[in-house]
């Protein structure tokens, strides 16, 4: 089975870097965006299996990332991080196709153990 595409995108260099210095760590490919704008462009050029993008950025912020992403790939997965808390932030995120959220700061382990399990292969077979 070949490696699964994960695009990493954060406006915060040390996060993005650590995101992916730890999944290239746990066998996925990985590619980093700094900004929404940019994840755009590399999104043009090649389907991912999972978006991990940072909500709030200068510009595009990642809730709008995601539903671009969503309408070009609809079968790609997305993890939305934050820093910011608000009540209702998850479900919103949710009820708009992300798969899960995490609040900053990250622990490394749940998020790759999530991703891992997002992208595992189905064991069920379509009908």
């Amino acid at each position: 089975m070949s490696p699964k595409n994960i695009l990493v995108v954060d406006d915060d260099e040390l996060v993005r870097k650590a995101l992916q210095v730890n999944l290239e760590r746990a066998g996925f490919n990985t590619d980093i965006a700094e900004s929404g704008k940019s994840a755009l462009r590399l999104l043009e050029k090649q389907p991912y299996n999972l978006l991990l993008t940072d909500y709030l950025m200068p510009g595009i912020d990642g809730l709008v990332l995601m539903k671009h992403a969503k309408e070009r790939f609809p079968k790609m997965r997305v993890i939305i991080l934050s820093a910011f808390v608000h009540s209702g932030l998850q479900q919103k995120f949710l009820a708009c196709g992300a798969d899960d959220f995490f609040h900053k700061p990250l622990n490394i382990h749940d998020v790759l153990k999530r991703i891992q399990h997002i992208l595992k292969p189905s064991t069920t077979v379509p009908q």
